[in-house]
């Protein structure tokens, strides 16, 4: 009997590939090793526990508790602990008191919190033994259910400017805490690639103070590339067997646990650099005056509010200030963020020097408001354009934009598809009083291509009311390609144009021939005045326009037309990379719609259709596993200079009897055309499966320490069993046996 191997797919450092078999070992079934596992040095405490409900106390009191105490109280979620394992999630809560370490088993995990999953602000209310690991007090939470009473405060929030309270008795122990301006002592140990469990590193401040950070495994910065020469740490003490650490940063990203199936939040990590961009010259009343030494600093949320960053004039006559920080979260994610005026004199200033806005939830101005910005994709800049709106006193708010805002019918088209745009004028927060002229520019021309054809323009509300004869009007779009100039002014000073309200709708063609993908629409050279000629400080606007594509297939990754093992590596190459997420996603096999992502092949890698490639992404292939698309084709016989290479590789059984097994190591290479590094490695077995199974297929040395992509499974309908392994953190050394294969005998076997 043989077994033949059709196809093997290596993505590597070297683009020739060769495989051989060698055969190991042969034996019966009893032979085969027995595994034991053995406790690990963690201390565990057990007890029977009344979970009847009763009154919380403060975690601070929890702490001072005897071991195997049952304790009940209510926290704050603000970190995990540690990685996660099969069985549960250790996470950090804390109160106006204090922090402590919480371990909650996956079931009680997914009984609370069910598909939502928690985020960083989650309030927990808790019951179980105070309980101990590596000297980090922690309750064993056997009981818990959201609770509705938010905290105003967390104590503290407390930055570590020197080693005062740096040790295991700190008040500040399971607390959230801030290292700022550190350096890494050691470069080599921030996880660059993977480690397989927790990284711990030394970092040094600006007056040589030493700290260690711990950087829980399973997370978005372990991997990471290291961060800069200097940067600041926000996380949370904790004590690990005797010495302090903080535990690094806030929880923020949804993403699913590859273990529990319940979704968790990653830490922050710098993503994208993003610019923060502010226009001080329509500020009035003395309220920003550089020249008494006044500083204009930002703050955001993905920071601490209480830390703000001081920001820079781009030139001495310039009035743009300017800050880039860097800012985690998914693309889409909206955060806030709000500027602040240090007044260089000690002078009182309104709203304590914070600017007034409106709040976007209630729409009210007033001193709580905040700006909001909605993240793009990940490691892509991104810049702000503002204008100040500061308070000259406590009753008017001088400076307030005059927004120009652009809305569409759709946010998603086919080509061919006609779609409206809707210009805005003000709004019920930002009404432009005594509003006589606007003007504005609007590009929908992109990457040199005019992605969409004007088709026509109608005036709207605003214009209710509006005598003709009063109108002054101006429309242009054929001066430019992919441009539209238009303005709009009264002839009479008493009149006036509603304060806010909808201007224009815009009817846009897609191209037919536009390709899919990310496009964008956006208001220019902006322009409004009131009844004296005074201008309005007007903001402008920028629409994105998905243009979608048809004929996504979920799971045929590497777009072939068939679902197997080989659709495994493209999950490994563009393993968390992110675009946009399908408009209707499904892992129904059927033709989908998508948008093109910018590098177009990870579009089809996203197999579920979040917007992210990951580990979820098997699902699809392994629902659709052995299916075609319509177009498939079955691949013709490779003929090539590397026949040989390419060619089916077949090897012969020994005599074998029921419950026997033989062992096969697949090696890499030739002599001729080495290979040193491997990524993701994928093979087709043919062999009679009714006397004969893969029982096991043993990863060899490459894919050690790495988080593992894996598929192994026998298609039936063409007889052929798929294997796949492919790392999520690039390409490896490979020395030896890149795979293992065990068969074992269901049948007899003749030699």
């Amino acid at each position: 009997m043989k077994i033949v191997l059709f196809f093997i797919t290596l993505c590597m450092t070297h683009v020739v590939a060769a495989a051989s078999f060698g055969t190991t070992a042969a034996g019966s079934a009893s032979d085969q090793a027995n595994i034991q596992t053995t406790a690990g040095p963690h201390q565990m405490f057990f007890s029977t526990l009344d979970t009847t409900e009763s009154d919380p106390v403060s975690i601070a009191q929890a702490r001072k508790e005897p071991l195997a105490t049952p304790v009940t109280v209510r926290g704050m979620i603000t970190g995990i602990a540690t990685h996660e394992s099969e069985s549960q999630v250790e996470i950090f809560v804390s109160d106006e008191t204090a922090g402590i370490r919480v371990m909650m088993t996956s079931d009680l995990v997914a009984q609370v919190f069910g598909d939502d999953g928690f985020t960083r602000g989650t309030v927990l209310q808790l019951t179980g033994p105070r309980t101990e690991v590596n000297g980090d007090q922690r309750i064993d939470a056997v009981e818990a259910f959201l609770a509705e009473v938010p905290f105003e405060d967390l104590n503290p929030v407390h930055i570590f400017d020197d080693l005062t309270d740096w040790n295991v008795e700190s008040p500040y122990m399971g607390s959230p805490v801030i290292l700022r301006s550190v350096s890494l002592v050691k470069p080599e140990q921030w996880p660059v690639v993977a480690t397989g469990g927790d990284a711990v590193v030394d970092v040094a401040a600006g007056n040589g103070d030493l700290f260690q950070v711990r950087i829980p495994a399973n997370t978005a910065l372990n991997p990471s590339a290291r961060p800069p020469v200097q940067f600041s740490v926000a996380g949370v003490m904790a004590n690990d067997g005797g010495k302090p650490q903080v535990v690094i940063g806030f929880l923020e990203d949804k993403i699913t646990s590859t273990v529990t199936g319940v979704e968790m939040f990653r830490l922050r990590e710098g993503f994208r650099d993003v610019t923060f961009t502010v226009d001080v010259s329509k500020l009035s009343g003395g309220i920003f005056l550089p020249e008494l030494g006044d500083e204009l600093r930002v703050a955001y949320d993905f920071h601490v509010w209480n830390e703000t960053w001081g920001m820079s004039r781009e030139g001495d006559e310039s009035s743009t200030y300017t800050f880039t920080g860097v800012v985690g979260g998914m693309a889409g994610n909206v955060v806030e963020y709000k500027y602040l005026i240090i007044p260089g004199d000690g002078r009182d200033l309104p709203n304590g020097g914070w600017e007034a806005l409106a709040d976007p939830m209630t729409g009210e101005t007033g001193t709580t408001g905040n700006r909001v910005l909605t993240l793009g994709t990940r490691g892509e800049p991104m810049t702000t354009n503002d204008i100040a709106s500061f308070r000259a006193d406590d009753t008017t708010a001088e400076g307030i934009p005059l927004p120009i805002q652009l809305f569409s019918s759709t946010t998603t088209v086919m080509p061919g598809e006609t779609f409206d745009v809707y210009v805005l004028v003000g709004s019920p927060e930002f009404p432009g009083e005594g509003l006589f002229g606007v003007g504005l520019g609007l590009s929908y021309f992109d990457n040199d291509l005019a992605c969409f054809c004007f088709q026509d323009l109608h005036r709207v509300k605003m214009f209710d009311g509006i005598n003709l004869d009063n109108l002054l009007g101006f429309v242009d779009t054929s001066t430019i390609p992919g441009q539209l100039f238009v303005s709009y002014a009264l002839n009479d000073k008493t009149m006036s144009f509603p304060s806010f309200g909808e201007l224009l709708r815009i009817e846009f063609t897609v191209h037919p021939e536009m390709p899919s993908g990310q496009y964008f629409i956006k208001t220019f050279n902006e322009r409004a005045v009131d009844q004296n000629g005074t201008p309005f400080a007007v903001t402008g606007s920028t629409l994105q326009i998905n243009v979608l594509d048809n004929g996504l297939y979920p799971g045929d990754t590497n777009r072939d037309g068939i679902v197997d093992a080989f659709d495994v590596d493209p999950l490994s190459k563009w393993f968390l990379r992110e675009g946009p997420a399908r408009p209707n996603p499904s892992m129904e096999w059927a033709p989908q719609d998508f948008v093109a992502w910018a590098d177009q092949p990870a579009t089809f890698a996203d197999a579920d259709g979040n917007g992210m490639v990951d580990q979820n992404d098997l699902f699809p292939i392994g629902l659709n596993f052995g299916l075609t698309t319509p177009e498939y084709k079955a691949p013709e016989p490779v003929v090539s200079k590397l026949a040989a290479m390419t060619a089916p590789v077949a090897f012969t059984l020994p005599a074998m009897q029921p419950g026997d097994v033989v062992r096969y190591q697949v090696e890499l290479g030739t002599d001729n055309y080495p290979i040193t590094e491997v990524r993701s490695l994928a093979m087709n077995l043919g062999f009679d499966a009714a006397s004969l199974t893969l029982s096991s297929a043993e990863a060899g040395s490459w894919t050690a320490d790495a988080n593992l992509l894996q598929l192994n499974r026998y298609d039936a309908d063409r007889g052929l069993q798929s294997l796949s392994l492919a790392r999520t953190d690039g390409a490896a050394m490979v020395e030896g046996s890149a795979v293992m294969l065990t068969f074992e005998a269901q049948d007899a076997i003749a030699e």
